[in-house]
């Protein structure tokens, strides 16, 4: 539950705080079939309706590469993984990440200078950076035991993002619109600071709010404590997503990856365990970086 408080002239909103170059291309290039993952023309896959040429997404497709989610010797082991290994394996199952690299990997191979492919190599790269959070990428196919693993994928430091109001034209870049917030998980906060106030007041108290309530939502079972102990749940959360794009059902699900033997709760559990990982492959992996 969102609550609202307005202290010292700060007004937040709070639901909890869990903690707060160029790659390689020739290799890439070369490696692209021994990794598993063949790259499809992007000019095949996308779809384009009249004189809008943006690139449509297909419904998730089972990659090649996929574990079998029967054999849990496939998933990393909760008790010697660090967070830079889970990151990467919710990041590597991402849609969207695997549609990208794939436009990556058409690219030609080698050094790119000049010209059409270095603009969309230079774009690519910063949709990389912007929209997964990386500095250096890796395909999808890539397993932490691969040697590679050591230098990339690289993740961006997590930074808290802030916005304000222009108080001029040449700050009013073709229109200023306040972003929409959208607190995507309950780890999120969001804080509104009045410059007109002193600063050190309000840093201070939203200091002691946020500890609050990592003790209110740790308590409620939100956040559970060390890292290491949700680290526990995290290669069931990917044999979850392996098995539901290989079709296996929810009651399957339940019973043989959840360990539910209630027939009545095992399609729930199976939906609740399904949407955290979502929630983990779709931006959450971020945060699991820096652990």
């Amino acid at each position: 539950m969102l609550e609202r408080l307005v202290i010292f002239g700060v007004e937040a909103l709070l639901v909890a705080s869990a903690s707060l170059p160029q790659t390689a291309r020739k290799q890439d290039g070369s490696r692209r079939k021994q990794n598993g993952y063949t790259a499809i023309s992007v000019a095949r896959r996308a779809k384009h309706n009249g004189t809008d040429m943006s690139l449509k997404m297909e419904p998730p497709k089972k990659p090649e590469w996929l574990p079998d989610w029967k054999d849990k010797s496939n998933y990393p082991d909760p008790k010697k993984a660090g967070g830079r290994v889970w990151a990467w394996e919710f990041l590597r199952r991402n849609p969207q990440y695997q549609q990208l690299w794939e436009e990556y990997a058409v690219l030609p191979p080698g050094p790119i200078y000049s010209g059409h492919s270095a603009n969309a190599l230079m774009d690519i790269i910063e949709r990389f950076k912007q929209d997964f959070g990386l500095w250096k990428p890796a395909p999808p196919a890539m397993t932490t035991a691969d040697p590679e693993f050591k230098w990339r994928p690289k993740f961006i430091n997590q930074k808290p993002r802030h916005w304000g109001l222009p108080v001029n034209s040449s700050d009013d870049d073709d229109g200023f619109e306040m972003p929409e917030i959208d607190l995507e998980d309950p780890a999120e906060v969001v804080v509104k600071f009045d410059l007109r106030s002193q600063i050190n007041p309000q840093l201070s108290y939203v200091a002691k709010l946020l500890k609050k309530e990592v003790k209110r939502l740790t308590d409620a079972g939100v956040l559970s404590g060390e890292p290491r102990a949700r680290f526990a749940k995290y290669a069931n959360y990917l044999r979850v997503l392996d098995a539901k794009l290989s079709g296996v059902s929810n009651k399957t699900i339940g019973a043989e990856i959840l360990g539910v033997k209630n027939l009545e709760y095992q399609k729930e559990n199976a939906d609740f365990a399904f949407k955290s990982a979502q929630r983990l492959r779709d931006g959450g992996y971020r945060f699991l970086a820096a652990l």
